[in-house]
């Protein structure tokens, strides 16, 4: 069978093997044959169209929606930036309060200690007091009661059982009688008449504070008086009027007023109390002048106790000694504006309770709750004079001083007397 008239051409799978074998071999011809297709027709166009419009104005409004949604929520991240700084200047802010509060609250814990300390000391002060109360109270027992008995049946039982016993003699109770008969006859030395040196009669009487009066100074015709309601008082009597006419309400003081004193003529009047504090006041005007405090640290002592008991010197410049709760006994002078003491005076072991000047302000003495005794020179030549240990027995209070000038040479001889005898001796030549 002949196939080279045949319209297609030969396949041969191994093609450099045909080529090589026949050099003059050419690939038959190739026939091309077109394909009928079907024509699109015009109506898809128009759609396509429509459908990429329709997609275009989807992506556009999306992204409309997109960027307003963007937007909003651009608002809404700024506002909330804005709380959360609001929030970190709140909690800055509250920390620092925090810090404040926390500096209170040690401040007042302190505070609270040291309140608790001042209590403790007056809890203690109360029950000395108390303590010294009951030293001065005395009970009877087994009296017989009588019916319907009132308190001047039990005054009068007691001055005569004190009469029989001669520790009162002469002394009987006081009536009121007497003493009113005696207010209705005039006032003794105070019209020029002369009177008896035994009369004694009651001139005024009033109540003048709301608690005790605890000191009672005077001056020609000034009365000052020191309360435990926290106030001196200045008076003035008036012998015509037969009164006692108040001056000066001094109120400085926040404690009980325990000792008043007049200086400079009675110009001044000294106050001190159980604050720690000593005021001086102008008499004619009732200013306060001056405050005196002895401060902590002076002396080697703690300083700022309370005051018990405040004297001025006669002279000038008068000196203000003080006697204070904590065994120290400061002074000043009424001239000198420095508020720190002229001198303090640190020898005693207890509470100084009482002080005193000589008439000529050469001399000071001051008592303690020991039971000691203290003669001292006040400054420039500031020295412990004498000390008597025990100048009462058991180491009780002493409550009260004072001092007159016709027994100074003697207090002041013994003194040297016993500076004398405690002095070292010389040793004697033996004889050769």
């Amino acid at each position: 069978m002949d196939r080279t008239n045949l319209d297609k051409s030969l396949s041969e799978t191994d093609l450099d093997r045909v080529g090589l074998q026949n050099p003059d071999h050419t690939t038959p011809p190739n026939f091309v044959v077109s394909r009928q297709k079907r024509k699109r027709e015009n109506d898809f166009v128009e759609e396509l169209a429509k459908f990429k419009e329709e997609m275009q104005s989807m992506f556009s409004n999306m992204m409309a929606a997109q960027e307003k949604e963007f937007k909003k929520n651009s608002i809404i991240l700024q506002g909330i930036q804005q709380s959360s700084c609001n929030i970190d200047s709140s909690i800055i802010f509250l920390t620092e309060q925090n810090e404040e509060f926390k500096k209170k609250i040690v401040s007042l814990e302190d505070k609270i200690k040291e309140d608790k300390k001042y209590i403790i000391l007056l809890e203690d002060k109360i029950e000395t007091m108390q303590q010294d109360n009951r030293k001065a109270n005395f009970e009877l027992k087994n009296v017989p009661k009588k019916s319907n008995e009132t308190k001047d049946d039990l005054i009068h039982m007691v001055f005569n059982i004190l009469i029989t016993i001669t520790v009162l003699q002469g002394i009987g109770p006081v009536d009121d009688e007497v003493v009113e008969q005696h207010d209705d006859d005039s006032q003794p030395g105070l019209d020029g008449e002369e009177e008896e040196p035994t009369s004694m009669r009651r001139l005024w009487a009033g109540s003048v504070h709301a608690g005790t009066i605890n000191y009672i100074a005077t001056h020609a015709d000034l009365v000052a008086t020191a309360s435990s309601d926290g106030v001196a008082r200045l008076f003035r009597w008036v012998a015509a009027a037969r009164e006692l006419q108040p001056l000066h309400e001094l109120a400085a003081h926040h404690y009980p007023v325990m000792a008043c004193d007049f200086a400079a003529a009675g110009r001044v009047l000294l106050t001190a109390g159980l604050d720690g504090r000593a005021c001086i006041w102008d008499v004619g005007s009732g200013v306060q002048l001056r405050s005196l405090c002895c401060a902590e640290g002076v002396g080697g002592e703690a300083g700022g106790g309370g005051v018990r008991a405040a004297r001025a010197s006669g002279g000038r410049p008068a000196l203000l000694l003080l006697a204070t709760d904590d065994g120290l006994a400061p002074l000043w002078s009424l001239d000198d504006d420095d508020p720190k003491p002229l001198h303090v005076f640190v020898d005693h072991s207890g509470a100084v309770t009482c002080c005193a000047w000589s008439s000529d302000a050469r001399l000071a003495a001051t008592g303690s709750a020991a039971g000691e005794l203290c003669l001292r020179a006040p400054p420039p030549s500031a020295r412990v004079l004498h000390h008597e240990p025990h100048a009462h027995d058991l180491g009780e209070w002493i409550t009260s001083l004072e001092h007159r000038q016709t027994c100074r040479r003697a207090v002041l001889a013994r003194a040297a007397a016993q500076r004398a005898r405690a002095a070292p001796r010389p040793a004697r030549a033996r004889p050769g």
